[in-house]
């Protein structure tokens, strides 16, 4: 699957703080992740910490919190997670999920997915 990016607000659950990140769409990440410092540059505190495999095979641990991640007029309070600072920003399923978008791959942007529920 070809990938492509896309602008994303990443706001503190309240709304009062955000950034905006170009993030790659990812669907192979079930979350949502950018680099921790700006997490906590807007106040979002991490909650727990899980471990992930990564496509090579190893394994990384990455804390994880709550925040608003805004895309086309859509938000949704997502899970989030915190990494490592040359994190290249990842928009991953469960926003785009939570925020009913859909890809559309030939034209590299996102849709509104509720028109592809049969």
């Amino acid at each position: 699957m070809g990938l492509f990016g896309v602008d994303i607000r990443v706001a503190h659950p309240d709304g009062t703080e955000a950034r905006t990140v170009d993030a790659l769409v990812d669907t192979g990440a079930l979350y949502t992740t950018v680099p921790g410092s700006m997490l906590k540059e807007i106040g979002v505190e991490p909650k727990e910490t899980r471990a992930f495999e990564l496509a090579d095979g190893s394994t990384v641990e990455f804390e994880l919190g709550s925040a608003i991640v805004s895309i086309n007029g859509r938000q949704a309070l997502t899970v989030v997670a915190f990494g490592p600072e040359d994190t290249e920003p990842l928009l991953g399923a469960m926003a785009l999920q939570q925020m009913e978008l859909a890809i559309d791959m030939s034209g590299e942007m996102l849709v509104d997915g509720r028109r592809l529920r049969m």
